[in-house]
């Protein structure tokens, strides 16, 4: 009887391993750690990218098949699940954090290229995609860093809203594509829901912005950061 592996030991990450799929000219090569953090993401971290359970089989189907076709998309989907597995903290999380980053590197130098070469009807989707995945990740790994001293909240902000000013810069060209593709009903949902109300998240920006930027001398950060938290707004569709 062959070895049996055990998928089941995911609170402990495995050693770190060169995940760069691009080495060699061979085909992606994956290890037990990759295959580790593709079964949480098709068993819990999908279901954490969308607030409407209807667009669950698209995070958690759809999106992989583009991934089948674009190796950045299924590091981007790794790294996610890296940062998922770091939430418990401790010496465990830092490592799954550092897998995460990992992951990430490598998926952002093969995007990078792909850019590179040009947006076209053939990767509109893998972009639309990986973009979505590169700001979650934005978002997560500032949650799992919480508490750290190194960690400035307001930059984090800032760098999170050029990171949706860069996904809308990416897919632009290609709108009608996208609607028309498999993520159509999430370019579409996202685009005639919005919000009525401001939601909690973005009152604990406004307050953050508030708390960081004191007094007169922060007076222009105050107002950049401000601005930040009201483009996000908009281009959520929430109540400023």
């Amino acid at each position: 009887m062959g070895t049996l592996i055990n998928l089941n030991t995911h609170l402990t990450p495995p050693r770190l391993a060169n995940p760069d799929p691009g080495a060699g000219s061979g085909p992606p090569i994956f290890t037990i750690e990759d295959m580790q953090l593709f079964h949480q993401y098709t068993t819990a971290t999908y279901a954490t990218l969308d607030t409407s359970p209807a667009q669950y089989p698209i995070w958690q189907r759809a999106v992989i098949d583009v991934g089948f076709e674009h190796a950045f998309v299924l590091r981007g989907m790794m790294a996610l699940s890296a940062l998922h597995l770091a939430t418990g903290g401790g010496d465990v999380g830092r490592r799954w954090v550092a897998i995460s980053s990992a992951n990430l590197n490598v998926a952002l130098t093969q995007f990078r290229q792909l850019l590179e070469a040009g947006v076209d009807d053939r990767n509109c989707v893998a972009v639309f995609a990986f973009s979505a995945t590169i700001v979650v990740h934005a978002l997560a790994a500032g949650q799992a860093a919480a508490g750290a001293a190194s960690v400035d909240p307001v930059a984090e902000m800032i760098q999170c809203v050029r990171m949706v000013k860069g996904v809308t810069w990416a897919v632009l060209s290609k709108w009608a594509e996208l609607l028309g593709s498999v993520v159509g009903p999430l370019v579409a949902n996202g685009l005639r829901r919005g919000v009525s109300a401001e939601i909690d998240d973005v009152a604990v920006l406004r307050e953050m912005v508030e708390e960081e930027c004191v007094g007169e001398a922060a007076a222009e950060e105050r107002e950049v950061c401000g601005g930040a938290v009201d483009f996000l707004c908009e281009l959520a569709g929430v109540a400023a």
